[in-house]
């Protein structure tokens, strides 16, 4: 060939390519594509990458190439995505999606090869999130916190060449691995793209309720472990916690299900987190106090009968200063399960408070006869109330009643013995002291 046509060969070349694309690696393949194979073959990817460098340089319109360079660079762990996709872009990912953008027909192939990557770095990843696991369960916190940014590490590169259909389950361990190091904001903000991508996805919701929850559940524990110390900067480390713990509960309030039982647990934390932070943020203490009160309420509007969560929100009402209502929750207290004296005392507390002065030591009487008094058998109810005389307060029930079904005595500190009777089923007690009645109390009748 003549001088002045020193290009034919690549013209003849492109023309094979307009008639026949099938063959466009094979007969206008690049010494330098063909060399960087052969060293990557040989897994020298150093050798690899800069010969890839040369043939994209030579070849900058090819698809083939780049994806190429995209594994040399893969395999060196230079992977970060990157929008700038001009030769600079010296990644894994950019030449990836160069190489489907200046060559559509080879789109098949680079899903293939970025599947694989992902493969890889996500095994890896849950493999070190095990281990983290193991690290924890045997104590070797140190060790956990090692694996979890090792496992954040694989995710994080697996995501650069997950598909869409691999991408939400990338995030949701990314985002585990950044609550495990207590990188909270970060996790949060990779389960708020999580929740965008399939908003009223069922099995969505699921999985992010149960993170949202569970690490709320973690935060409470941690500030309750702080709590237990007692220190100044312990307290501030509960704080700290507990407030994590209430924004968590608030995130999987927004994707909680439809279970009763789900609601109502949820609703209990969040009562218990606000009600520990009225106490460790002064300032904020009647908001935190209400918080408490409408959070147990809702409880109670799922499950009316739960006493320990009547029992808090009576205490909580006595902390706002809402006697009326706490009067309300004690009463109920009370009627429902009258066999525990912590409650008499909570009813007479809540009394007092609203003006009847003789219902605080009633309730003490009650409670105290009923929490550690000396139980003695209901059939001598009859001989303990013939030796006060047949005109005797205690004789006089006894006619009026019958056997009682439970009967206790305590002393007091005056060294005076008092005895209090409880007929669970006429739904009445009455204390006595010497034979003349002092108090007694009323309840709902008990099945």
């Amino acid at each position: 060939m003549g001088k002045g046509n020193p290009n034919m060969k690549q013209i003849r070349c492109a023309a094979a390519v307009a008639i026949t694309a099938a063959v466009v690696w094979v007969g206008c393949s690049n010494p330098n594509l063909a060399g960087g194979k052969l060293h990557f073959d040989q897994k020298r990817y150093d050798r690899a990458l800069e010969t890839f460098k040369l043939a994209r340089q030579q070849m900058p319109a090819s698809g083939e190439a780049r994806m190429w360079l995209g594994r040399a660079f893969a395999e060196l762990e230079r992977a970060d995505s990157t929008s700038n996709t001009t030769e600079k872009a010296d990644s894994a990912a950019a030449n990836f999606d160069l190489a489907i953008k200046l060559d559509p027909r080879i789109q098949k192939m680079v899903e293939d090869v970025r599947g694989h990557y992902w493969s890889e770095r996500f095994a890896a990843g849950i493999t070190s999130a095990k281990a983290a696991q193991e690290n924890t369960d045997s104590g070797d916190k140190s060790g956990a916190q090692r694996n979890y940014r090792t496992g954040l590490n694989y995710f994080k590169k697996a995501f650069v060449y997950a598909n869409e259909k691999d991408r939400k389950q990338t995030l949701e361990n990314l985002g585990k691995m950044y609550f495990n190091l207590n990188r909270v904001d970060s996790a949060l903000t990779i389960f708020n793209t999580v929740r965008e991508m399939a908003p009223e996805d069922p099995a969505t919701k699921a999985i992010l309720y149960n993170v949202y929850f569970g690490q709320g559940q973690k935060l409470y524990q941690d500030a309750a472990d702080a709590m237990e110390k007692r220190t100044s900067a312990d307290s501030t480390v509960a704080r700290s916690a507990f407030t994590q713990a209430l924004a968590l509960y608030a995130q999987a309030s927004e994707v909680v299900s439809e279970d009763p039982k789900e609601q109502s647990d949820l609703l209990f934390q969040r009562g218990s987190a606000a009600y520990e932070l009225a106490y460790l943020d002064k300032g904020q203490e009647k908001e935190f106090l209400q918080k408490a009160a409408d959070f147990y309420a809702g409880v109670l509007k799922l499950t009316t009968d739960d006493v320990d969560v009547m029992y808090n929100l009576a205490l909580v009402y006595k902390d706002l200063e809402q006697y009326q209502n706490g009067r309300d929750w004690a009463r109920k207290l009370v009627d429902t399960k009258p066999s525990d004296g912590t409650y008499h005392e909570l009813l007479g507390i809540m009394e007092d408070k609203l003006g009847n002065k003789n219902a605080r030591l009633q309730g003490i009487i009650f409670g105290r006869a009923l929490r550690n008094g000396n139980q003695v058998a209901a059939a001598d109810a009859r001989a303990r109330s013939e030796k006060h005389g047949p005109t005797s307060d205690i004789a006089r029930r006894f006619r009026e009643n019958g056997q009682p079904d439970e009967l206790r005595t305590f002393t007091d500190s005056s060294n005076n013995e008092w005895e209090c009777w409880f007929y669970w089923v006429r739904g009445t007690g009455f204390a006595f002291v010497g034979g003349s009645q002092r108090y007694d109390t009323k309840f709902a009748a008990q099945k």
